[in-house]
């Protein structure tokens, strides 16, 4: 069962754990809700605070600029953080002002569906301030508007403005406008909405996925003393708002590091029971000019190392969001290089983030934006957005470089990532095929292997078919196994397989095993349509760190093989599976299910019970001289007791 190849998985990541905590090497990332202070180092020449720091901001304003988009539409999550935020703000001191928009149709009747609205929270509604047609939420010029008004409006010593959407990183930027689905916020296009707006603010923050970058807080330094955001995914609902508004309701004045340890804490400490991945971090602006001067000293001064040490290092590392984003943790990045450079961005990240907190290891608080699987996204998207900024122009110089390589080495084949090898399929080659022995044992049947044929044994693949009282559905193949106390490969198999946010799906393993850096790996395909267009295969990977899955792209059917392509919010993919007739004629490819939406370029991977169906597997094993062997079939009734 899958569960076992999960354990296993997760059981490796903890023994890297400790293996990393014995050899010395220091042991950064908090976990399980904890947050921890950064490490001042000494900076010269840093700029001033725009707002007071220990309670001198008598008046606070907060901005909400929330765009409902799919998250509401499909889940009601922008009405779930305004009413936390409704139960827990009542101070004439604390202005609290939303803009909303963005959204096809929302779960409070408070907001009008298509159209961008501005409110105010008091006396635990929301008090109804104007309507502002269809806005585009992803123009910049709607976003400096709202700050210019809110301002304007409500006057304050300190300001705090809060980006609620999705969030795609240096490549994709910030937000996802139903009504208008072609626009984006890069985040060249952010700094220039803040800059248009005229506030110097105390926090910016984005309850949304994949925005803490060195790039996006490098963008938005000039115009705000501290950044509020995610290096990984956040859930649909973000952030816990009642306890960090209730304290700054309480006192509108609480110093800025107070304010955003409760936010964090709060985050990041809940228990979830779908195992949501979190990570929230504070960062001081005023440093990150010295960070990004670090990070060009370690890559383009003297004793740079050599660019193909570079790109080894960077292919090695762990990244969040799966490989479409490119994103990978500063610190982890700079701490793979021995050298006085790269120690010293390592002590200007620890000092840059004031406090991180997440559940997991890894997140540091601060990541990077470094091409290494999608690097034709450098050219095309990424160097116009870092020139636009205003980033170190050597570093930008050397990433055009980088891109450039990286470009060629996929072409050759070479530098993509340890477990991506599309050649690596099972497939056997011609040679004797013959019927598995099997015994009954106390638990069930298993297959029994004389020591020639278990020393021999190269590749062991389940597969798997349903009736759906038709026709024989094929599902596929997956590198799902148990051996029992004797070395005996079990038949005792409970009916379940690989779902895409919750469905069953076709499956074809490709590859099970460690790779030469020592991450436990396996990954394989999904056929489906995208978008009622071109055929894809959907890329599915586990690893030490992903135990439970995730998606790591797709790929075009008849294209490139060593492609991965990133999905977008409001893909559609549809499952393609064989079909056979009662008889085993081919009837030919169909759809498979309903069609699965992706929101925020993720879908969730799972093992689901397939009870609704008739099924009958049975495993392949392919021995290294060149023999198949099958086991004997096994059907087992939709209505029969489960194992």
């Amino acid at each position: 069962m899958k569960t076992l190849k999960k354990i296993a998985a997760a059981a490796a990541a903890i023994i890297l754990v400790l293996t990393l905590a014995a050899c010395g090497l220091p042991f950064r990332g908090p976990h399980s809700g904890s947050v921890v202070a950064g490490k001042p180092v000494d900076i010269p020449g840093l700029r001033g605070y725009f707002t007071p720091q220990n309670g001198g901001a008598a008046c606070t304003t907060v901005m909400l600029y929330v765009i409902g988009s799919d998250l509401e539409t499909d889940d009601g999550a922008v009405t779930t953080d305004i009413g936390e935020i409704l139960s827990a703000a009542d101070n004439r001191d604390l202005n609290i002002v939303f803009q909303t928009g963005g959204c096809l149709e929302w779960q409070s009747d408070a907001f009008t569906d298509g159209k961008a609205e501005r409110f105010r929270a008091e006396d635990g509604g929301l008090t109804f301030l104007g309507d502002l047609g269809a806005a585009d939420m992803l123009d910049p010029a709607t976003l400096s508007s709202f700050i210019r008004w809110s301002a304007e409006e409500y006057p304050a010593d300190r300001y705090i403005l809060i980006l609620w959407d999705h969030g795609g990183g240096v490549l994709d930027g910030f937000g996802y406008d139903e009504i208008f689905p072609d626009s984006s916020l890069g985040i060249d296009d952010l700094a220039s909405a803040l800059k248009d707006g005229g506030v110097k603010f105390d926090i910016v923050g984005f309850d949304a996925c994949f925005m803490a970058t060195l790039e996006t807080a490098y963008a938005l330094e000039p115009y705000a003393d501290y950044l509020i955001s995610s290096e990984e995914s956040e859930p649909s609902d973000g952030w816990d708002y009642t306890e960090w508004i209730a304290g700054l309701s309480l006192d509108p004045s609480t110093p800025t590091l107070s304010l955003a340890e409760k936010l964090i804490s709060g985050y990041v400490s809940v228990d979830s029971e779908d195992g949501d991945v979190r990570s929230l971090s504070l960062v001081d602006l005023r440093e990150i000019p010295y960070v990004a001067g670090k990070l060009r000293d370690l890559l383009c001064g003297d004793g740079a190392p050599d660019p193909e040490e570079v790109a080894s290092e960077r292919a090695a590392l762990t990244e969040f969001g799966g490989k479409y984003y490119d994103q990978v943790d500063l610190y982890d990045f700079a701490d793979r290089f021995d050298t006085p450079a790269g120690k010293a961005l390592c002590a200007a990240v620890s000092s840059a983030v004031k406090l991180n907190g997440s559940n997991f290891y890894g997140a540091n608080g601060l990541s990077l934006y470094f091409p290494c699987h999608y690097p034709y996204a450098f050219h095309d998207n990424a160097a116009v957005t870092l020139n636009a900024i205003g980033f170190p122009e050597e570093y930008v110089k050397y990433l055009w470089n980088a891109a450039r390589d990286m470009m060629k080495r996929h072409e050759d084949g070479i530098g993509l990532p340890a477990w991506y090898a599309p050649d690596d399929e099972f497939s056997y080659e011609d040679g004797e095929e013959f019927l598995l022995s099997t015994r009954e044992k106390s638990y069930g049947d298993a297959i029994i292997f004389d020591q020639m044929d278990y020393c021999d044994i190269e590749e062991i693949a389940l597969h798997m078919e349903c009736f759906d009282g038709d026709s024989w559905i094929d599902l596929g193949y997956d590198c799902n196994y148990m051996f029992d106390d004797d070395g005996d490969l079990s038949l005792e198999f409970e009916p379940c397989w690989i779902a895409l946010d919750g469905m069953i799906v076709p499956f074809t393993a490709l590859a099970d095993e460690e790779s030469d850096v020592g991450t436990v790996y396996s990954y394989g395909i999904v056929p489906a349509q995208l978008n009622s267009g071109p055929i894809i295969e959907v890329v599915v990977y586990w690893d030490n760190t992903y135990a439970g899955g995730y998606v790591a792209g797709y790929r075009m059917e008849n294209g490139n093989k060593s492609r991965l392509f990133g999905f977008k919010p409001g893909d559609r993919i549809v499952p393609i599976v064989d079909v056979y007739t009662p008889d085993g004629e081919y009837e030919g490819e169909y759809a498979w299910g309903d069609p699965i939406k992706v929101t925020d370029g993720r879908i969730s991977v799972s093992y689901e019970g397939i009870s609704d169906f008739d099924v009958r597997f049975r495993y392949r094993v392919g021995f290294s001289s060149e023999r198949t062997g099958y086991s004997p079939e096994i059907e087992i009734k939709a209505s029969e007791p489960q194992y």
